[in-house]
Parts: structure tokens; C-alpha cells; sequence
């Protein structure tokens, strides 16, 4: 009952709004579509969808190529994966590593794991691995990696 009314309300204002009126609605889901139609009889309406993988790794290497970068493709889908999809953490994400390589044209999944971490999931996983395998001094290292800063693991 209360999105019917909500958008009941919505639609009515924008019969008539002011003019500098901005409207940004956020939905995961195609839901929508009804009262998006209506929406769009009355207003200008843009819609933003969320990147697919291979999308934001078109985006990942031409953002690299506008600073005169290659990035490898293991590098590409590290710094997709530490980003959880979101342009803005992933701009100032390519800034950060471009800077740090410097003159260097060429960027590599090492230089990821050193600037922006490596994966913390993965980073788990491969704890867990050598526990099992009983490689308890390399256990050790991976930990201290995660507890001194590198991998913080979050809980």
C-alpha cells in the first residue's frame, strides 16, 4: 500500500514540478517498469545500470589507456574484483596505481596485490589450504600479511 501511494504521490508531482527538480530512483529490480513508463510520459528519464564484467573490463583498460597504460588480464580482473563494481572506487582505484607504477607502461597483477591487496577471500582460502596441508610457517606469513595492514580480513 505504501509504494502505490508513494508513487501515486511521485507521479502527481511530477504532473507539475518545480523546475529545478532532480528525481534519482534506485531499484534492483525491473519491478519498476510500469511506473518507470508513466515516469517517462512526464519527465526526461535516464537509466543507469550497473556495469556487466566484460563492460567494466572495457572500462578498466580504456581508463588505463587514456594515462598510456597496458594492464594485464589477470591485473584487470583484480582490480574489478577489489572494487565490487562500483566506477568511482575503480577511478580513483586506476589513479592510485598509475601513479605508483610512474613511468612504467606496463602493469601487472603483481603491482595490483602490492598497491590496492590481494583479494581477502582468497587470501582465506589460501590459509585454509595450507593449514590442511600442513604448511604451518607459510600459515604464519599469510597471517601477518592480513594482520599488518596488507589484507585486513573483515568479519
Amino acid at each position: 500500500f505504501r509504494r502505490v501511494l508513494f508513487r501515486s504521490l511521485i507521479l502527481k508531482y511530477l504532473k507539475n514540478p518545480l523546475s529545478s527538480t532532480t528525481l534519482i530512483l534506485e531499484s534492483s529490480q525491473d519491478a519498476l517498469n510500469k511506473f518507470l513508463s508513466q515516469v517517462s510520459k512526464l519527465t526526461k528519464l535516464t537509466i543507469f545500470k550497473r556495469l556487466k564484467k566484460h563492460e567494466l573490463t572495457l572500462w578498466v583498460r580504456k581508463e588505463f589507456s587514456t594515462y598510456k597504460k597496458r594492464i594485464s588480464p589477470d591485473a584487470v580482473n583484480a582490480v574489478i574484483e577489489l572494487s565490487e563494481n562500483d566506477l568511482f572506487l575503480l577511478k580513483n582505484q586506476v589513479e592510485k596505481i598509475v601513479v605508483f607504477v610512474g613511468k612504467r607502461l606496463e602493469i601487472s597483477l603483481r603491482d595490483i596485490e602490492t598497491i590496492l591487496g590481494r583479494n581477502v577471500q582468497k587470501t582465506i582460502f589460501e590459509i585454509i589450504n595450507l593449514v590442511l596441508e600442513k604448511r604451518i610457517s607459510e600459515v604464519q606469513g599469510s597471517l601477518m600479511t592480513c594482520l599488518l595492514g596488507r589484507n585486513p580480513i573483515r568479519f
